[in-house]
């Protein structure tokens, strides 16, 4: 086993995924609070992950439908012509390859708005 090969570990997605979820939720607080040490070290850390193939979505200001893969709180009923108005959590998406299409390992977790 060469050094580059024991510097190689196996990640579980869904638990790195709630990793990403935290992180990002403290970058919230942080860009809020003013805390632009903390908003570095969290820029620092979504480049390594992104590096390693996770990347995230923030589903805000957008038109929501049935068919989206958004995971909805706080609602029972959902009307024609909702806005997602707030990301509790992001859409979390794993990419092995480049030419590999994007895995969805956590949903988003949104608030909505509007309707008629």
């Amino acid at each position: 086993m060469t050094t580059e090969d024991s510097a190689q570990i196996v990640l579980d997605k869904c638990q790195t995924a709630d990793l990403i979820a935290d992180v990002w939720r403290i970058q919230k607080r942080a860009n809020r609070d003013g805390g632009e040490s903390v908003m570095l070290a969290c820029e620092r850390a979504f480049d390594r992950l992104n590096d390693m193939g996770f990347s995230i979505d923030e589903t805000v200001d957008t038109a929501y439908h049935a068919n989206m893969r958004v995971n909805v709180k706080g609602q029972d009923g959902r009307d024609k012509n909702q806005i997602i108005s707030v990301c509790l959590s992001p859409a979390i998406y794993f990419r092995a390859t480049e030419n590999q299409a994007p895995e969805l390992i956590k949903r988003a977790e949104v608030l909505l708005k509007g309707g008629v």
